[in-house]
């Protein structure tokens, strides 16, 4: 019995010495492969804090309600968010390995010996039944090598990475549900421009038809603009199976109906107030975006797996305690003389597995290699996402100041026009072409408004939802 206790002493003492061992290897962040401003011309950054809120960034209600609507009601986003439970609760169950398990059993064994054994070759044959009650059955294998705690770790940030990818889903949807009402509004505002242009060309095409009665004009003439009238049906209808096809797709991304306050007859040209910003703010913001956050997640997963990978060279150590009561019958189980306990430490060694271990390590090496270029990757692409934004966003500023600038011209020119009909030196014919002038100057406004709205939503997604006042 003491040398029994002096064994189990010798190996808990060597368990406790090698416990401060650990081979779970450090991680090191790379260094961000991006210049620090976003185009050569640029020597400073704009200092503000930086907020993460699409109401700071859309300031509109009509859009913010957009925004709640897509956040609350979204099946892609809803499905996202139960992914994102479930891999939480693998977390939970790969967290809680690290801890001892702890059962309770209660058990029986019959079995019958038959004589001439060597264990009966003095008694005879013997039949005997014993009945076991385990009230306290532990295992725990201690964690020398960091094992358990690199699955841990991995199984945390595989959970963080998730996390990261379901906010930039959340963020991607929400900017398709933002531009997909901005374009619909926009082609309802096109739509009603477009019939109102196919009204003056059916009236343009009356008196071309009865000038051409008249003897006045051509045949040519008459069928030039029946050709015109009949290509601006064509168009009518095409733009107005758009506009249905734009209201179903933004009805199935709010998941639901389309609440009637939303669609007024409110212009599309006014203030959408969105957030204001500029070239030349802090190149840091690329860091928080979802994207770039969820790969490196991926990094400090794909370090950690090789953390366990290197800890299955070594000798795994299991403890495992039992203690309750053991007896020959079932009314004797809990009575006096019947306690047992059993201790038993296991060490394993790995010795020869035709080279599993090597090949995993390998393995998990190439996965964290692949997974640093993969977050540099990212991050690259996050730079030119945010300066293309940028620059995109002030050419098409200036686009829709010169489409701005026609659209003032061409009513000008139809005021003219109005002025020379009643000095009887232009007929009906001519402010009709010139309102349509006017109508195509408008629609081009509404298209290059449209545009440069559609790129302040991909300024806010590319941003990873975040500003700077």
């Amino acid at each position: 019995m003491i040398t029994e206790c002096k064994s189990t002493s010798i190996i808990l003492l060597t368990c406790v010495g090698l416990s401060g061992c650990q081979i779970h290897p450090d991680y090191q962040p790379p260094e961000a492969p991006v210049p620090a401003t976003w185009n050569a011309n640029d020597s400073e950054s704009e200092s503000g804090k930086i907020i993460s809120s699409a109401d700071a960034f859309f300031k509109d209600d009509k859009i913010r309600h957009i925004v709640y609507l897509t956040s609350e009601k979204n099946q892609d986003l809803r499905t996202s968010a139960l992914n994102l439970r479930k891999v939480y609760a693998l977390y939970g169950m790969q967290r809680l390995a690290s801890l001892p398990s702890v059962n309770a059993s209660l058990g029986q064994t019959s079995a019958h010996l038959p004589a001439g054994l060597l264990d009966t070759v003095d008694t005879g044959a013997i039949t005997y039944h014993q009945y076991d009650a385990k009230l306290v059955s532990a295992s725990w294998e201690l964690d020398l090598w960091g094992r358990v705690r690199s699955l841990k770790d991995a199984a945390l940030y595989d959970y963080l990475a998730n996390g990261a990818q379901a906010r930039a889903l959340k963020l991607e949807t929400i900017g398709q549900s933002v531009s997909a009402y901005l374009t619909l509004l926009a082609d309802r505002n096109r739509l009603l421009l477009s019939e109102k242009k196919t009204a003056n060309l059916k009236t343009i095409f009356a008196m071309y038809q009865a000038s051409y009665q008249l003897g006045e004009t051509s045949l040519e003439e008459v069928t030039l603009y029946e050709n015109n009238l009949q290509r601006a049906a064509q168009y009518d209808a095409a733009l107005r199976l758009s506009v249905q096809k734009e209201y179903d797709a933004l009805q199935f991304m709010l998941g639901g109906a389309i609440p009637e306050a939303l669609m007024s007859d409110e212009a599309f040209d006014h203030d959408w107030e969105f957030g204001n910003l500029k070239p030349g703010l802090p190149a840091n913001i690329l860091l928080k975006r979802p994207d770039v956050i969820a790969a490196e997640y991926r990094m400090r997963q794909a370090n950690a797996d090789m953390g366990a990978a290197r800890a299955a060279f070594y000798p795994s150590i299991t403890l495992t305690a039992e203690g309750g009561s053991s007896s020959a019958a079932l009314k004797n189980l809990f009575s006096a003389g019947t306690a047992a306990w059993s201790f038993s430490p296991d060490i394993t060694l790995p010795i020869f597995n035709n080279g599993r271990n090597k090949a995993n390590l390998e393995a998990a090496e190439l996965t964290q290699q692949a997974a640093a270029a993969d977050y540099e990757k990212t991050l690259q692409q996050a730079f030119r996402d945010v300066s293309d934004a940028l620059a995109g966003r002030i050419a098409q500023q200036t686009q829709y100041t010169l489409s701005a600038q026609l659209f003032s011209t061409a009513q000008k020119n139809l005021e003219m026009t109005r002025q020379s009909i009643r000095a009887g030196e232009k007929n009906k014919l001519a402010a009709l072409e010139a309102e349509n002038n006017l109508i195509d100057a408008e629609e081009d406004k509404i298209t290059s408004k449209l545009q440069l709205l559609l790129q302040n939503v991909q300024l806010y997604e590319v941003l990873g939802g975040y500003t700077v006042t």
